[in-house]
């Protein structure tokens, strides 16, 4: 839905885990939109597929990225 979205000139916002193959530079949304906005946790993730849970010190990460940022996000975007 985000690239379709994206390709039919919508702007959107996406959200994305930092594990290597779900990143936004794989799976992001091409330009094509006028500001495609994507939200990733700041964190340093080492893992190629899958989260290593609680193993992993940042584990829990998407929860970096808060509501009130995807809110913003969303109401920037739209103006």
């Amino acid at each position: 839905p985000l690239h379709v979205a994206a390709a039919s000139g919508s702007k959107v916002v996406g959200l994305f885990s930092p594990i290597k193959t779900q990143s936004a530079l794989r799976w992001g949304p091409l330009n094509i939109c006028a500001e495609p906005k994507i939200l990733v946790p700041d964190v340093v993730c080492g893992e190629e597929k899958v989260c290593a849970g609680s193993d992993c010190f940042y584990y829990e990460c998407m929860s970096k990225v808060e509501v009130e940022k995807v809110f913003e996000s969303v109401i920037h975007t739209l103006r």
